[in-house]
């Protein structure tokens, strides 16, 4: 499999050393507002079992923030070879800002499972977008995530 990655040059896949694990999360984050970011966005990595089960969840792994720049993907290479899933998906309030009715700190629930193998990349078959973006009366401001099967993108 041939993976080509565009996007920023200072992200780069890392040497392949043969026991290396890299998984590649392809990712679009816009602000289409002039204010800075409301919210940050972070996934959450858990290492499971088996991933066709969601009950055989072993522990958290690691939690990826969401790089609010303009590379169109995320590199992580830090994981061990073996079976894992982002299982949550977790959005906090900056400061400055405040939110009508809703909790500053949120988590809500996912699945996308994927398996790390010694000496390969791994592509998410998920694209995650993150969006800031103006409320209906253009007073408030509004952020919004979602995952986007990469196949589906392409379907006309």
């Amino acid at each position: 499999m041939l993976v080509v990655l565009s996007g920023c040059a200072t992200t780069q896949l890392p040497a392949n050393t043969g026991s290396n694990t890299v998984l590649v999360i392809p990712k679009s984050v816009k602000n289409e507002t002039s204010d800075r970011w409301a919210r940050r966005y972070r996934l959450v990595i858990s290492k499971y079992q088996d991933i066709t089960d969601k009950s055989s969840k072993i522990k958290v792994v690691k939690e990826v923030d969401l790089s609010r720049d303009d590379n169109t993907y995320l590199l992580i290479d830090d994981l061990p070879p073996g079976n894992y899933a982002i299982d949550e998906i977790a959005k906090n309030l900056n400061s400055g800002w405040r939110s009508r009715g809703a909790k500053l700190d949120n988590r809500f629930k996912v699945f996308y499972p994927f398996t790390l193998k010694e000496g390969e990349v791994a592509l998410l078959n998920n694209r995650v977008t993150v969006r800031q973006y103006r409320g209906s009366k253009g007073t408030s401001v509004r952020t919004s995530y979602n995952f986007k099967e990469i196949s589906e993108e392409y379907k006309g």
